[in-house]
């Protein structure tokens, strides 16, 4: 406190030097501002956590300059990696408190790539899902990268926030074994590297699809209040008719982290396209005609519906979803969320009618498939690779998105063994049957 005060006073003027500047780091040249400059011995720093949809375009335009800015649309921490280290004298330390979502995200792809083309020494303490800075809801690791060149990276999982004491607390990981594009598995590495070898990778058996995107759906999808033999009555602002002929059942399959049923979970949703098996538009004019009342009620709703995609939206027409998504029938359908903090519910559903939203699900097979497919992704095994690799969310929520899945290896069974799987519905003994069949022991 009194070195603060001498500073605050001028004390200390003379004994202390600083060269500071105030600029935007993504274009500062440190060469054309410090005379001889050969690069710092240590770059601490906490790099901004933006992420790319809330860059203004002169900022995007300027990451394009950067190797480890050109997979996917970049945050704004991820540059500041590439600065670092080319600003490092060889042998300098730079130490970064950052996200986490570099080690599996499309966007942290290059970044990934440059590390291991640049054999940089890397330690890395991740914090997963517990929450540094409480206010503000972001996951962490801390980075320590000497310019030098290893073979591996050091990797260290911490427990309640706890920063590892001595080498062992670290796993070295071999940057021979690690994949740029499909994500680092640096979290019990070996474990999730024989899950990963074990049959054929689950995005190459199993197609999976978003729910349908309205991009408004408080205005498309409702719970009638109220119905009689030819309307729906829907409770928004106002009490509005729907006919019953342009809805359809959907469902909200995020909501089955919690086993509920799927009877419990329909609702309707306006449907403005025909009952193809891959649907079209409806024409204005046919709605107009046919379906007066949900015309007149979405018509209500114009103003909304034109500034979904903040009014720059390319829309079939105003009415339409603002995605065409997940439109088209689908008979087989594995309903599961996007995030659960626990194994979910797994649903299958046949009514090929049925929509869904927010959710994903696996579609586009028989019977038979999907219920051995639901068996693994109940498991234990399943699980613990989902809690190992997938991206956290706050109280313990991990995502269930395709790229968090897709590398899943499904082990190949014989037909008695399928047959036993399928028949098998005493999930103890089905965990320890996954658990011997991939050779790994879990509890």
């Amino acid at each position: 406190m009194l070195s603060l005060l001498a500073l605050s006073d001028g004390e200390d003027e003379r004994s202390f030097k600083f060269n500071l500047f105030v600029d935007d780091a993504l274009i500062f040249n440190w060469s054309k501002n410090l005379k001889k400059f050969t690069g710092f011995d240590v770059i601490l720093g906490n790099p901004p956590y933006v992420c790319a949809r809330n860059l203004p375009e002169e900022t995007l335009l300027k990451l394009q300059k950067f190797e480890v800015c050109k997979s996917g649309n970049s945050d704004l921490y991820i540059p500041f990696f590439q600065l670092g280290i080319q600003n490092l004298k060889d042998a300098g330390i730079l130490g970064f408190i950052t996200m986490n979502s570099f080690f599996k995200s499309l966007n942290g792809r290059n970044l990934r790539e440059y590390f291991k083309q640049h054999s940089l020494n890397i330690k890395i303490i991740d914090f997963g899902t517990e929450q540094v800075f409480k206010s503000k809801n972001t996951y962490t690791c801390i980075c320590l990268i000497e310019k030098s060149h290893n073979t591996t990276i050091k990797y260290c999982k911490s427990s309640s926030l706890s920063l590892p004491t001595k080498q062992s607390d670290y796993n070295s990981i071999p940057y021979i074994k690690l994949n740029s594009k499909t994500g680092w598995n640096l979290n019990d590495f070996e474990t999730i590297s024989k899950i990963e070898a074990t049959g054929i990778a689950f995005g190459d058996l199993y197609k999976t699809r978003h729910g349908i995107a309205t991009l408004k759906n408080d205005i498309y999808i409702f719970n009638p209040v109220k119905e009689d033999k030819d309307y729906f009555y829907l409770q928004n602002g106002s009490l509005y008719q729907i006919e019953k002929g342009i809805c359809k059942d959907i469902v909200n399959t995020n909501k089955l982290s919690r086993a509920v049923s799927i009877s419990n979970l329909k609702e309707k949703v306006i449907f403005p396209y025909d009952n193809a098996d891959k649907p079209s538009l409806l024409n204005e004019n046919f709605i107009k005609e046919n379906y007066p009342k949900a015309y007149n009620y979405l018509l209500n709703k114009r103003r909304i519906l034109d500034n979904r995609d903040k009014g720059k939206g390319e829309y079939e027409n105003w009415f339409a979803f603002g995605r065409s998504q997940s439109l088209e029938k689908v008979k087989n359908k594995l309903f599961f969320p996007k995030m659960s903090d626990r194994v979910p519910s797994y649903i299958i559903n046949s009514e090929d009618n049925l929509l869904f939203y927010n959710g994903q699900a696996v579609i586009g097979h028989t019977e038979d498939e999907m219920l051995f497919i639901k068996k693994i992704m109940e498991s234990r095994l399943f699980w613990y690779y989902i809690k190992t690799t997938s991206k956290p969310y706050s109280s313990e929520y991990y995502s269930l998105n395709g790229n968090y899945i897709k590398n899943f290896g499904v082990c190949q069974l014989s037909d008695s063994e399928m047959d036993f799987v399928l028949n098998e519905n005493n999930k103890n003994i089905l965990d320890v049957f996954f658990e011997e069949k991939y050779e790994i022991r879990l509890t």
